[in-house]
């Protein structure tokens, strides 16, 4: 990094205390530009990755997910009638709408 603020690489590490100040922002700027371009490099690798996971997996370990899901979901129903609490709830649906108007009215009080 020195290099970037000292293009004759006359700057050491000792040194790095006694920076001057348009040379400390000089190394800011770098080093903000660096981060920037590590996430923007890095952020759809990520994606990729959990993206082809989430479709592969199940067929590399030979899970099957409809199976799966209707084991799940009878599991659930079983625990739902075997509890008192739960026995006469609903199936709450998600709903959109609902968690947009709530999202900007959070964010609006948090203002």
């Amino acid at each position: 990094m020195l290099k970037a603020i000292d293009p004759f690489e006359k700057a050491k590490t000792e040194d790095a205390g006694f920076l001057t100040e348009e040379q400390e922002k000089q190394f800011i700027k770098s080093a903000e530009a660096g981060i920037g371009i590590g996430h923007s490099v890095g952020y759809p690798f990520g994606v990729l990755i959990v993206i082809l996971a989430i479709n592969f997996l199940p067929v590399i370990f030979k899970i099957e997910v409809k199976k799966e899901r209707e084991i799940f979901s009878r599991e659930m129903n079983e625990t739902r009638m075997s509890s008192s609490i739960n026995r006469d709830q609903d199936t709450v649906r998600f709903d959109l709408t609902a968690f947009i108007v709530t999202c900007f009215f959070l964010s609006d009080r948090e203002s």
